[in-house]
Protein backbone atom coordinates (compact mmCIF):
# COMPACT_ATOMS: atom_id res chain seq x y z
CA UNK A 1 0.00 0.00 0.00
CA UNK A 2 1.05 3.77 -0.28
CA UNK A 3 0.40 6.04 2.34
CA UNK A 4 0.17 9.93 1.58
CA UNK A 5 -0.13 12.19 4.32
CA UNK A 6 -1.01 15.85 2.79
CA UNK A 7 -0.60 18.56 5.84
CA UNK A 8 -1.53 22.07 5.83
CA UNK A 9 -1.02 24.60 8.48
CA UNK A 10 -2.80 27.93 8.02
CA UNK A 11 -1.88 31.32 8.33
CA UNK A 12 -2.29 32.39 12.37
CA UNK A 13 -2.34 35.31 14.20
CA UNK A 14 -2.31 36.01 17.91
CA UNK A 15 -4.10 39.28 18.98
CA UNK A 16 -4.22 40.99 22.28
CA UNK A 17 -6.20 43.97 23.20
CA UNK A 18 -6.21 44.85 19.18
CA UNK A 19 -2.18 44.34 19.46
CA UNK A 20 -0.54 42.18 17.12
CA UNK A 21 1.62 39.52 19.29
CA UNK A 22 2.45 37.04 16.89
CA UNK A 23 1.90 35.55 13.74
CA UNK A 24 2.70 32.45 11.49
CA UNK A 25 3.02 31.70 7.94
CA UNK A 26 1.34 28.74 6.42
CA UNK A 27 2.98 25.41 5.90
CA UNK A 28 2.31 22.77 3.45
CA UNK A 29 4.14 19.56 3.31
CA UNK A 30 3.38 15.71 1.56
CA UNK A 31 5.06 12.60 2.80
CA UNK A 32 4.80 9.48 0.95
CA UNK A 33 5.28 6.12 2.25
CA UNK A 34 5.11 2.83 1.86
CA UNK A 35 5.29 1.93 5.64
CA UNK A 36 2.26 2.80 7.54
CA UNK A 37 4.93 3.26 10.91
CA UNK A 38 6.72 5.63 8.72
CA UNK A 39 3.62 7.82 7.99
CA UNK A 40 2.38 7.43 11.53
CA UNK A 41 5.78 8.79 12.92
CA UNK A 42 5.48 11.89 10.61
CA UNK A 43 1.78 12.39 11.87
CA UNK A 44 2.88 11.89 14.99
CA UNK A 45 5.08 14.49 15.19
CA UNK A 46 2.50 17.15 13.91
CA UNK A 47 0.30 15.75 16.44
CA UNK A 48 3.35 16.86 18.89
CA UNK A 49 3.59 20.13 17.20
CA UNK A 50 -0.03 21.13 18.00
CA UNK A 51 0.09 19.79 21.49
CA UNK A 52 2.68 22.29 22.28
CA UNK A 53 2.26 24.84 19.24
CA UNK A 54 2.84 28.90 20.57
CA UNK A 55 0.11 31.16 20.67
CA UNK A 56 -0.78 32.13 16.90
CA UNK A 57 -0.17 29.11 15.10
CA UNK A 58 -2.65 27.10 14.18
CA UNK A 59 -3.48 23.49 14.06
CA UNK A 60 -1.88 21.26 11.07
CA UNK A 61 -4.81 19.88 8.93
CA UNK A 62 -4.36 16.36 7.99
CA UNK A 63 -5.51 13.88 5.15
CA UNK A 64 -4.54 10.40 4.82
CA UNK A 65 -4.54 8.61 1.71
CA UNK A 66 -4.12 5.25 1.08
CA UNK A 67 -3.21 3.79 -2.27
CA UNK A 68 -4.55 7.00 -3.19
CA UNK A 69 -8.11 7.33 -1.67
CA UNK A 70 -9.46 8.74 1.11
CA UNK A 71 -11.49 7.45 4.39
CA UNK A 72 -14.95 7.81 3.08
CA UNK A 73 -13.63 5.18 -0.09
CA UNK A 74 -15.20 1.64 0.11
CA UNK A 75 -13.20 -0.41 2.23
CA UNK A 76 -14.08 -3.99 0.65
CA UNK A 77 -10.73 -4.28 -0.86
CA UNK A 78 -9.04 -4.35 2.31
CA UNK A 79 -9.26 -7.66 4.54
CA UNK A 80 -12.37 -7.54 6.91
CA UNK A 81 -11.30 -5.82 10.77
CA UNK A 82 -7.87 -4.42 9.07
CA UNK A 83 -8.86 -0.36 7.81
CA UNK A 84 -6.08 0.85 6.70
CA UNK A 85 -7.28 4.74 8.11
CA UNK A 86 -7.87 3.01 11.58
CA UNK A 87 -4.22 1.31 12.29
CA UNK A 88 -2.59 4.62 10.42
CA UNK A 89 -4.34 6.97 12.81
CA UNK A 90 -3.70 4.44 15.96
CA UNK A 91 -0.15 4.17 14.99
CA UNK A 92 0.22 8.24 15.13
CA UNK A 93 -1.37 8.70 18.26
CA UNK A 94 0.66 6.37 19.82
CA UNK A 95 3.76 7.93 18.02
CA UNK A 96 2.43 11.30 20.15
CA UNK A 97 2.50 9.15 23.42
CA UNK A 98 5.79 8.25 22.51
CA UNK A 99 6.88 11.41 22.35
CA UNK A 100 4.80 12.94 24.95
CA UNK A 101 6.54 10.90 27.63
CA UNK A 102 9.91 11.25 26.20
CA UNK A 103 9.33 14.75 27.34
CA UNK A 104 7.92 14.01 30.51
CA UNK A 105 11.03 11.97 31.00
CA UNK A 106 13.01 14.88 29.44
CA UNK A 107 11.76 17.43 32.11
CA UNK A 108 11.87 15.08 35.20
CA UNK A 109 15.27 14.12 34.39
CA UNK A 110 16.24 17.98 34.32
CA UNK A 111 14.06 18.83 37.38
CA UNK A 112 16.19 15.67 39.35
CA UNK A 113 19.23 17.48 37.60
CA UNK A 114 18.13 20.90 39.56
CA UNK A 115 16.99 19.32 42.68
CA UNK A 116 20.49 17.52 42.97
CA UNK A 117 22.55 21.08 41.96
CA UNK A 118 20.49 23.40 44.54
CA UNK A 119 20.61 20.54 47.60
CA UNK A 120 24.65 20.73 46.57
CA UNK A 121 24.47 24.10 46.99
CA UNK A 122 22.69 24.14 50.03
CA UNK A 123 25.67 21.51 51.52
CA UNK A 124 28.24 23.78 49.92
CA UNK A 125 26.94 26.86 51.67
CA UNK A 126 26.31 25.33 55.34
CA UNK A 127 29.93 23.40 54.96
CA UNK A 128 31.53 27.29 54.01
CA UNK A 129 29.21 28.71 56.99
CA UNK A 130 31.04 26.24 59.48
CA UNK A 131 34.37 26.99 58.34
CA UNK A 132 33.82 30.48 58.51
CA UNK A 133 32.18 29.78 61.99
CA UNK A 134 35.26 27.60 63.34
CA UNK A 135 37.60 30.45 61.38
CA UNK A 136 35.80 33.10 63.99
CA UNK A 137 35.88 30.55 67.09
CA UNK A 138 39.68 30.27 66.86
CA UNK A 139 40.08 33.91 66.10
CA UNK A 140 38.30 34.91 69.24
CA UNK A 141 40.08 32.22 71.10
CA UNK A 142 43.19 33.36 69.90
CA UNK A 143 42.63 37.02 70.50
CA UNK A 144 40.95 36.28 74.04
CA UNK A 145 43.38 33.68 75.07
CA UNK A 146 40.56 31.26 75.69
CA UNK A 147 39.02 32.68 78.23
CA UNK A 148 35.21 32.12 78.58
Amino acid sequence: MIYTLISYRANGADYCKGCLMSESDSAFDIDISGEANTIAEIWGAKLFEDHRRERGVCDWEVTLLVNGQDSHTDLTEYEEGKDPFETVRALAHQALDRKKKELDAAFRREQELLEREAEDAKKKAAEAKERRDQAEYRRLQAKYGGRA
